[in-house]
């Protein structure tokens, strides 16, 4: 197409009809270099693919000695591997036995510990306790109660001597009811019973020996003929007994008291020379060190960790404790002397009404003396002495003597002393047997009273307080 703003000749206009060949120079102009170029590109082409081929050729080359060097490498890595793999699975093996030897020595001193937590636990709870019994029935009756409790021991072994005593004695009351054992079966039984009483050290304090002789001489109570019950035989024995038993109750609280004093004295020297408590320490044995996989050192860690807090607690809980026995002995130390002297009061205080009643019960023993003597008199009617049994049983019901509750007993006497001296007897207090027993007794009972309300005023003094 032509440009219309150019000049005429500059445009190529198309062949006229009929004109000859001067348009055609301009095409072979352009067909030259065209085919120049093609030639070269085909050309430049054969020999680049040329090149591609060698240095394709060359690669693959190169590609399989790499790759049969890498072969070798490769498998001479995995032998090695395999070596260290072994290797490793026996050092594994190893460690995992030694982890199990160290939880198994972890699990034993846990156990070790726990025990010994549990001893220190119940040795707090015990001193807690105490404490508490302190501060409840205070100091003075605490030391007494612990004292007491210490002396309960021997006086139930003497009493199941005692029990052996009363069971033979009621075999020798039931020998002597009935007809059919001999009297000299009653006698070897009655010495047999001398001798263990007098062998046995638990009664040796009682001096039983004069009792059981009376008892042998003057206990000739027995029950009906067809009697089966052998506690209803005998009246004397039973006195006997019941005055033994309360002996015992009587020196069970004198010794008691007699160790409250000597301990105020050890305790003293004991303080004098500074006692540390003497707590021993536990000593954990440490644990080795572990090698290589971690969850071992990590077990070792836990374990060094719970090793340190038991330490530390205990530690803190022997401190506690120490302090607590510190505290405890300058308590004690403090205490025991105000117990002496409150208890000394109290006594003292309860000995006052005690002489108002012993004057009474002497009375009494006058009394009783007089009736006796005019029982065993062939001049004296009985209207009269029956008079001094009732004068006596109002006397006895009087407030002084009441809490001793005579009167069953003086009915005993009325029913069962009939022992009498001689004709010529001119000495009243040879008179009489059972009565001598009662008022031995009564006098027993008055005592160990004095010393239960003394006892009694020092617990209602530390409580109320």
């Amino acid at each position: 197409m032509n440009n219309l703003n150019d000049p005429q000749d500059w445009n190529i206009r198309p062949e006229r009809q009929g004109d000859g060949g001067d348009s055609s120079k301009w095409n072979y102009a352009l067909l030259v270099p065209m085919l120049g170029l093609a030639a070269f590109r085909w050309i430049w082409s054969k020999e680049s693919q040329k090149e591609i081929e060698e240095a394709k050729v060359k690669y693959e080359k190169t590609i399989k000695t790499i790759q049969k060097d890498l072969d070798v490498k490769y498998r001479q890595t995995v032998s090695e591997n395999s070596r260290e793999t072994a290797q490793l699975e026996l050092d594994l093996e190893k460690e995992k036995q030694r982890a199990h030897g160290y939880r198994q020595a972890l699990a034993s001193q846990s156990r070790q510990l726990k025990e010994e937590r549990r001893g220190m636990r119940l040795e707090r709870e015990a001193l807690e306790n105490e404490r508490s019994r302190l501060r409840y029935t205070g100091p003075g009756g605490a030391l007494f109660h612990g004292a007491l409790e210490k002396e309960k021991e021997r006086e139930w072994r003497a009493s199941l001597a005692l029990k052996d005593i009363e069971y033979r004695l009621m075999e020798r009351q039931r020998a002597f009811c009935s007809i059919l054992v001999s009297r000299a079966r009653r006698v070897e039984m009655e010495k047999d019973l001398l001798v263990s009483t007098a062998k046995e050290p638990l009664l040796a304090h009682l001096e039983m020996e004069d009792g059981l002789r009376d008892i042998f001489k003057n206990d000739c109570s027995c029950a009906e003929y067809l009697n089966t019950d052998e506690r209803r035989n005998g009246s004397l024995m039973w006195l006997y007994l019941r005055y033994w038993k309360q002996q015992l109750t009587l020196q069970t609280h004198q010794r008691a008291e007699a160790a409250v004093h000597m301990n105020t004295m050890n305790d003293r020297q004991d303080w004098g020379r500074g006692d540390g408590g003497g707590n021993s320490k536990l000593n954990y044995a440490l644990i080795g060190s572990m090698l290589g996989i971690a969850a071992l050192r990590l077990i070792r860690l836990k374990f060094r960790t719970k090793e340190i807090i038991i330490k530390e607690t205990k530690i803190k809980i022997n401190t506690q404790n120490q302090e607590l026995e510190k505290k405890c002995d300058s308590m004690r130390l403090e205490i025991k002397n105000e117990i002496s002297r409150e208890f000394q009061k109290a006594l003292e205080k309860e000995k006052e009404q005690e002489q108002s009643t012993s004057e009474a019960l002497n009375v009494v023993e006058k009394m009783l003396i007089d009736r006796q003597w005019d029982f065993c008199s062939f001049l004296v009617r009985r209207v009269k002495v029956q008079e001094l049994e009732k004068d006596l049983l109002v006397h006895t019901a009087k407030q002084e003597l009441e809490h001793l509750k005579m009167d069953k007993g003086l009915r005993d006497i009325f029913k069962n002393d009939k022992t009498c001296a001689n004709f010529l007897n001119t000495d009243k207090h040879r008179n009489g047997s059972l009565m001598w027993l009662y008022l031995k007794y009564w006098r027993l009972q008055l005592a160990l009273q004095t010393h239960q309300k003394a006892e009694a005023a020092i617990l209602n003094s530390q409580t109320k307080e």
